[in-house]
């Protein structure tokens, strides 16, 4: 059984097509995953103050296929829900998941926030005034396990 030229070209043109789609979707599934390991930011952990007048939103930032994302934001935002002010922290854990038990806010007033975070080898701590839009952050090396 013989194939004709035009048989042949179909054929070829076939594989070609099929090829060039198997690699389109390689590539959007490698941009995905660049996406989703360095820049998708997932809600994390929200906290208002005690009137309800200013909100701390934490985000993390990124995703790691081992131990959770390398980075959070911190989102500090006012009565109307808009960004004042951003902080962003590198999670400092090595073998640990990160846990929403690793986070204290506390609200001095509806205008003072302190956010502890302890991580596996540090403890980050940002004190917050929505009145002067001041931020303070100071860390300390430690062992948190």
């Amino acid at each position: 059984m013989e194939f004709t030229q035009a048989e042949v070209k179909n054929k070829k043109r076939r594989k070609l097509i099929s090829f060039k789609l198997l690699a389109i979707i390689f590539i959007i599934l490698i941009l995905y995953m660049i996406y989703w390991m360095y820049f998708k930011e997932t809600p994390f952990l929200t906290s208002e103050s005690p009137n309800k007048v200013n909100q701390v939103e934490i985000n993390q930032y990124g995703n790691s296929l081992w131990n959770g994302p390398h980075k959070v934001n911190v989102y500090f935002k006012d009565h109307s829900k808009t960004i004042v002010d951003k902080e962003q922290i590198k999670v400092a854990n090595t073998m640990r998941q990160n846990g929403q038990d690793q986070y204290k806010l506390d609200w001095q007033n509806d205008q003072q926030v302190k956010v502890t975070m302890r991580y596996e080898h540090k403890t980050e701590v940002i004190r917050y005034n929505f009145n002067t839009q001041e931020i303070k952050r100071s860390s300390a090396l430690e062992q948190n396990f």
